[in-house]
């Protein structure tokens, strides 16, 4: 704006030093963190301005936007590092006194993640958002996640909302064979109940 106009040149910087605000091991300073991206992503797309100036007199100043908007591929994917890195290290504890503050804790993150990711996704171009859906496709498909489903769910959801018939392209053939080979979901062989002979006497002629 006129009254900061410096204020896009920190924008990289605010966005890449608060990545580590997303850490497993404090959910609190990660709610903050995600609750920050999601006020500052709905008023900003994410598309780099390839476009020149509209005019001499704004030249100098569009430049500085267009270099700023060229960091967001960067740090879009490395926030999905991030939140990768954050549902694969959750800590799910066994004992019974420490489940329902689990419990809360647990959909309180849900909750985060899906509006911020929800945000993201829609804020992206769309060659941003191919890259994005074969990142997390090859998060799901490479990594053993069987605690992680409620997260997944969200990825996939959010990854939806966006283009649904693009996300159905990448997931669905990949999850056909992974169940069509899975020895564990394969259908059980059909049994054949023999049927005994029968002991009545035969009536003539038959």
């Amino acid at each position: 704006s006129e009254n900061f106009s410096a204020g896009a040149e920190h924008l990289p910087a605010l966005m890449q030093l608060t990545l580590d605000g997303i850490d497993s091991n404090d959910l609190h300073k990660t709610w903050t963190t995600l609750r920050l991206y999601t006020v500052l992503l709905s008023g900003l797309p994410l598309i780099p301005i390839t476009d020149d100036a509209p005019g001499e007199r704004d030249a100098a100043r569009h430049e500085v936007i267009r270099q700023v908007t060229d960091t967001f591929a960067d740090w879009a994917f490395k926030f999905l590092d991030q939140a990768f890195a954050f549902i694969v290290n959750q800590n799910y504890p066994h004992a019974e006194e420490e489940h329902a503050k689990s419990d809360i804790e647990g959909r309180t993150s849900e909750m985060m993640f899906h509006c911020t990711l929800e945000v993201l996704f829609m804020q992206l171009g769309d060659k941003l958002f191919d890259r994005a859906l074969r990142k997390v496709a090859n998060f799901c498909f490479t990594n053993l996640l069987t605690h992680q489903t409620e997260h997944l769910g969200i990825l996939l959801t959010c990854l939806c909302r966006v283009d649904p018939a693009a996300a159905v392209r990448m997931f669905l053939p990949t999850c056909l064979r992974i169940l069509l080979v899975s020895p564990n979901l394969s259908p059980s062989p059909r049994r054949y109940v023999k049927t005994p002979a029968s002991t009545a006497p035969k009536r003539e002629g038959s």
